[in-house]
């Protein structure tokens, strides 16, 4: 599965020249970004002259824009329909959204809003589930973000309607005006590490994500593009009296599937000659371990600790997860591949 993988851009305001935000798109274009979001009715922004020049630059180098509008925009900018996907926030009718899904390749609703009930009403009148993508909103405003968990239940309702699920994270880098404070979905998100904000959501059923503050950095439009839709990325950090340890954990390790509540485990290195070392009593939540010798023929698995164990001596404690790291753990499911970016130690 390919992760869809967006940058933000705004018209309208004082910071965001006409010429620097086109040469954003042109480097995100560059880079490898899919697509941008703009929106048509914050209150900072408005439809003018630059506006238009953005969207005409999208279509002229084929990058797809996603639009937030109410009905007012949208019927201002509908002949640009053949690259533009409208989201639509308010003042539309369900036969308006069921015609679009029908006549549009794309529209997508909101998923901060979006109800069960709201969802069989779509389906009643014949709505092209295919053609509807949902996106949270971001929030300018500290605390009233979305918690990851909730997220997770309501990707799992939207998921159950075939629906694909985009949301937003804020840069590492720059803020956008007026308040200064990132845009996430996920209000943990919000002074958290991009990689690891990007991994969350993945884990917990997003199909995209999009940095919804500008100007990102490239180094942050570098972290995006290089998120891997094929593992999770675990940050660790490893003790220093190790020996063929580290050479264990360096590989893409697959879990496995039948989890137990004590341990995410992985047998990936199962053989690989590990001796006794380090063989910390006892095991902590969120430690790394690799079993060794004593353990015969379970030498060279790793695992995360999930809760405490005891350790009689046959398993060799690594290192640990970082703290910011410890609730994307949790959410990686089994049978997932997970690769561990050791940042104390060079690779």
């Amino acid at each position: 599965m390919s992760i869809l993988k967006g940058l933000s851009i705004y018209s309208g305001l004082k910071d965001y020249t006409i010429d620097e935000n086109l040469k954003y798109i042109k480097l995100a274009k560059e880079i490898g970004i899919d697509f941008f979001f703009t929106s048509c009715h914050i209150d900072e922004a408005v439809l003018n002259e630059d506006f238009f020049k953005i969207l005409k630059y999208c279509k002229e180098i084929n990058m797809q824009l996603v639009v937030d509008v109410n009905k007012n925009a949208y019927e201002l900018i509908k002949e640009y329909k053949d690259f533009i996907v409208f989201r639509l926030d308010y003042g539309f009718s369900i036969d308006e959204i069921v015609w679009m899904s029908h006549n549009y390749d794309l529209i997508e609703l909101n998923a901060s809003c979006m109800t069960k009930e709201y969802l069989n009403k779509l389906k009643a009148h014949n709505a092209n589930m295919s053609h509807i993508r949902v996106s949270y909103n971001f929030y300018p405003k500290r605390y009233t973000g979305f918690d990851i968990y909730k997220v997770k239940e309501l990707n799992e309702l939207y998921k159950d309607y075939g629906l694909k699920i985009l949301a937003y994270l804020p840069s590492n880098s720059n803020k956008r005006p007026p308040l200064y404070d990132g845009l996430p979905s996920v209000e943990r998100h919000r002074y958290l590490d991009l990689n690891i904000s990007c991994y969350e959501l993945i884990a917990v059923g997003c199909d995209g994500v999009c940095i919804g503050d500008a100007y990102a950095s490239k180094e942050d439009i570098n972290t995006l593009v290089n998120i891997s839709s094929e593992y999770y990325v675990i940050p660790i950090e490893v003790f220093d009296n190790l020996n063929n340890e580290l050479d264990v954990l360096k590989d893409v390790h697959r879990l496995r599937i039948d989890e137990s509540p004590y341990m995410k485990r992985s047998s990936t290195k199962r053989g690989v000659k590990v001796e006794p070392n380090n063989t910390i009593n006892p095991i902590l939540p969120y430690m790394i371990t690799i079993d060794n010798a004593l353990y015969q023929r379970y030498v060279g698995e790793v695992g995360i600790a999930t809760k405490e164990m005891e350790n009689k001596g046959f398993v060799n404690v690594v290192g640990n997860v970082l703290n910011d790291a410890k609730t994307l753990v949790d959410l990686i499911k089994p049978s997932s591949k997970i690769v561990f970016k050791i940042v104390n130690k060079e690779k």
